[in-house]
């Protein structure tokens, strides 16, 4: 992700995300914020909101989330 692989991070993501879910734990945290920026970087809407708003219900209120939040709403409407 941080190389730009969006394409390559984007099933890693997706799997890492799995047993970290309801953990209320940073790295839940912060994984969703990375899948969320992922698929917003290649494109997909799915999920993105719900993936940002748990992440910021972990780690409170982040520049980054705002920020991906409104790339969210530009890309995918809502």
């Amino acid at each position: 992700m941080n190389q730009g692989r969006y394409d390559e991070a984007l099933p890693l993501l997706e799997r890492a995300i799995v047993p970290l879910r309801g953990s209320g734990e940073l790295p839940e945290a912060y994984t969703s914020y990375n899948l969320a920026k992922t698929r917003l970087e290649l494109g997909r809407c799915d999920d993105v909101i719900p993936l940002l708003d748990r992440s910021e219900a972990i780690q409170g209120e982040r520049r980054e989330i705002t920020q991906a939040r409104r790339q969210a709403q530009e890309q995918c409407g809502d």
